[in-house]
């Protein structure tokens, strides 16, 4: 039984760890993650660990396009910024309730 108590506390630790670990210091970023997230330097450490981990693991999918890719993306996001609240809104939630394959060939199709 005391062992048993033991391995619970363990796991309890274990999956707490992430809340644990804090934000990502800004410093730990490399050069080119700094330069693509450079307009949240500010914010940076207020932002939660997840939003952080996200914005991070953007900026490296970011760094491996073709200059025509991030232009075309570029495009696309004044386009989007272009759309009404509601529209916009409205194509977040279908976003979100996409699975990451699903969001996966969406992001290839917009890419092509």
């Amino acid at each position: 039984m005391k062992q048993l108590t033991h391995i619970l506390a363990l796991l309890l630790l274990c999956a707490s760890m992430p809340a644990l670990a804090g934000n990502i210091p800004w410093d730990s970023l490399s050069p080119q993650e700094q330069q693509t997230l450079q307009r949240l330097h500010d914010r940076w450490e207020q932002l939660p660990t997840q939003r952080q981990e996200k914005l991070r693991a953007g900026a490296r999918r970011w760094s491996q396009l073709e200059p025509a890719q991030k232009e075309q993306l570029r495009q696309r996001r004044e386009w989007f910024r272009s759309l009404p609240p509601e529209q916009r809104q409205q194509l977040k939630q279908r976003w979100s309730e996409m699975s990451p394959e699903q969001r996966q060939q969406l992001r290839q199709r917009l890419l092509r």
